[in-house]
């Protein structure tokens, strides 16, 4: 009779056990992606490649970018024509 509440007891223990690991489970994933939004928000919404870069260096900077931000556009423009400051303001909407 002990055996089978021994039994009985441990079964239990497993069960409960199992429960609580599924909602710490749940609770993490929750809280990795609420991380991943706030790491993903705190990065920058533009990157500027400059013309010393390599194309393999430019093609790992974008490609990095394109897996952190959904919406992604491309600008290529001569540095001649304009100033840093100013194309910022422009990429942003800001100019004024």
């Amino acid at each position: 009779m002990n055996g089978i509440i021994a039994v009985g007891v441990i079964f239990l223990i497993f069960i409960y056990g199992y429960i609580l690991m599924r909602n710490l489970d749940g609770f993490l994933v929750k809280n990795a992606k609420k991380l991943n939004q706030k790491i993903t928000q705190q990065s920058p919404s533009y990157v500027m490649l400059t013309g010393e870069l390599t194309l393999d260096e430019i093609t790992e900077e974008i490609r990095n970018f394109k897996e952190k931000h959904e919406d992604v556009r491309i600008l290529l423009y001569d540095s001649s024509d304009m100033d840093t400051s100013e194309t910022i303001y422009c990429l942003k909407g800001d100019k004024g």
